[in-house]
């Protein structure tokens, strides 16, 4: 692939950072021992997974207890679910925003047909049209038997912010844990677990320019939580050989992205602002999906009369990397759960892409892809008048 391609699918994944891959390159040639071992080799990687460990607690505001890592944010929804409702007792019933990643969505809408399933019952709360939740919605679907409520902070295709601050106080009140899935908010807004108070969280490598197949659920002490699955590893809370030299990468893109988070964002937010303007003042006719508050690198735009799969390949052809939506869909013919969700038509949702910016992303990056955008579009248009 030419260095020349201009890169705006960072909610997909994020390049990994040089100090990432030099940590990653650390372990495997120096310290590439079984953490669990009591030889040297096996102590050294038992501390190099300590460091990290405290790196990544210090960078989410959590104690090193109360860290797990896991292979992902996948494996960290999934896991964070099924150990709250193996804590619940006859608890059975889940909140669950509409809005979802299909980490947890998809468990949820399958969870009557697996063994682990039977009895529950999943309400999901709806957005407004801009694209947030109204945490007083979620408050009305509490019940008693409530065993979760899972809510992300960030959404992954629009970049619209949750009231995950207001959620987590509900859930306190009401006694219920709160799961929230960080993997699109962490790195791009600071997240500190002690303060907010919720039972459980996850990040996700790959998003912070962290290298693929690690991540983090964080477990509060004493929250209602427990192993879903026999454990001998991460403290007794998951099973698996640690891959050492991939947390090490993880805990040096925690230290990277956690160093001048501020400033970072606030130059991605002025990039995809500019962006904006350039690409729906040129163009008009063109809307911003998502009105909300969002995190400062996403925009989900709509261009109205056009298919968006054939304005992402020309992209494609012309060196922009964007996306129709989640990576996790990729492929599905099914359209965007969320844009449904916030009440567009299945005309307006398939005109819709996602760009999302980086903190790799320059200036220059960002000029030559409204450029590129608008003569794509323009191009698309005239062949439809034709």
């Amino acid at each position: 692939m030419s260095s020349s391609r201009i890169y705006l699918d960072s909610n997909a994944t994020t390049r990994p950072l040089p100090a990432v891959r030099e940590a990653v390159a650390a372990v495997h040639d120096a310290t590439w021992g079984n953490a669990s071992s009591l030889h040297t080799r096996g102590r050294d990687a038992a501390r190099a997974l300590s460091a990290a460990r405290a790196d990544v607690g210090a960078w989410l505001g959590a104690s090193v207890t109360e860290v797990v890592f896991t292979s992902g944010g996948t494996e960290g929804d999934r896991l964070g679910v099924l150990g709250a409702l193996a804590a619940a007792g006859d608890c059975r019933h889940i909140v669950c925003s509409s809005l979802e990643h299909p980490a947890i969505r998809a468990l949820l809408r399958d969870a009557r047909n697996q063994p682990w399933g039977a009895g529950i019952e999943v309400s999901w709360v709806r957005p407004e049209p801009d694209g947030a939740l109204r945490a007083a919605a979620v408050k009305a679907a509490l019940r008693p038997d409530t065993a979760l409520v899972a809510l992300h902070w960030a959404n992954n295709e629009t970049g619209v912010v949750q009231p995950v601050h207001e959620t987590a106080a509900i859930c306190r009140e009401a006694g219920v844990p709160l799961l929230v899935d960080a993997v699109q908010a962490a790195g791009k807004l600071p997240v500190d677990f002690g303060a907010l108070g919720a039972a459980l969280l996850v990040v996700s490598g790959h998003k912070v320019h962290g290298p693929k197949g690690v991540g983090a659920l964080l477990v509060r002490s004493g929250a209602r939580w427990k192993p879903p699955f026999p454990a001998a590893h991460e403290m007794g809370r998951r099973a698996g050989t640690e891959d050492v030299a991939a947390i090490a990468g993880f805990a040096a893109a925690a230290r990277a992205v956690s160093a001048d988070l501020e400033q970072a964002a606030a130059q991605m937010a002025r990039a995809r602002d500019r962006f904006e303007r350039v690409v729906v003042g040129a163009l008009g006719d063109v809307t911003v999906n998502g009105t909300a508050e969002r995190v400062p690198n996403t925009s989900n735009l709509g261009f109205r009369g056009l298919e968006a799969d054939r304005l992402l390949a020309l992209l494609d052809r012309n060196g922009v990397d964007a996306s129709n939506g989640s990576a996790c869909s990729a492929g599905s013919r099914e359209q965007s759960h969320v844009l449904t969700a916030m009440g567009l038509s299945r005309r307006d949702i398939a005109t819709s892409l996602r760009f999302s910016l980086s903190r790799l992303t320059t200036d220059g990056d960002v000029d030559r892809a409204a450029a590129i955008v608008i003569e794509s579009v323009e191009t698309l248009r005239r062949r439809t008048r034709r």
